[in-house]
């Protein structure tokens, strides 16, 4: 059963590098169909990384909520939650929940976001997951932006910033531009 399973899950993984593609080039019908394959596979032959389950129905959320289906999205970071749980990892389940919480800013539904998004960074600073934990500072900051609480959001975006500068990590975006795109929106 290995030397099948063996082809057919590295075929995953090279198939999960061809939706983060499309997924980075906005094209998102094309992740979904990649990653619904993808989730297809694990459900037959469960990865050996136990963590790619986790991150397939993460992923399948992202797409859903780029493509502003907020509903379907919270049910895939639901499933990446609950599958998160059942391996005991944090840092997963933080990620999730920082996701549904950016799911809830998108929908303008400030207050349902700020607890999602403040145990993500509890999580992820403790995991030193600081990309995504500087993500959700400044999400924090842009809802007490839109709620008109500068002065709080001026502290979100300065955490953010200083996360930034203090540590290196991987993200899709690059140190500079994170570094604008949070001064654009705390000091206009």
């Amino acid at each position: 059963a290995d030397s099948l399973q063996s082809p057919i899950l590295e075929r995953a993984r090279y198939m999960d590098l061809l939706a983060r593609l499309h997924y980075r080039s906005e094209n998102y019908q094309k992740a979904l169909e990649i990653w619904s394959k993808i989730l297809q596979i694990y459900q037959t032959n469960p990865p050996s990384v136990k963590r790619d389950l986790i991150q397939v129905y993460n992923n399948l959320g992202l797409v859903k909520r780029a493509t502003k289906q907020f509903e379907e999205a919270e049910k895939f970071f639901q499933k990446s939650i609950q599958e998160a749980t059942s391996q005991r990892d944090s840092t997963w389940i933080a990620i999730a929940k920082g996701n549904i919480g950016i799911s809830y800013i998108k929908q303008k539904k400030y207050e349902m976001a700020i607890p999602y998004l403040e145990e993500d960074i509890k999580y992820c600073i403790k995991s030193l997951e600081l990309g995504n934990a500087s993500v959700s500072l400044g999400y924090l900051g842009d809802i007490y932006f839109a709620i008109q609480n500068t002065n709080k959001a001026k502290v979100y975006y300065d955490s953010s910033l200083n996360l930034i500068r203090d540590r290196r990590y991987w993200t899709i975006r690059s140190q500079p531009q994170m570094e604008m795109e949070i001064k654009e929106r705390a000091y206009k």
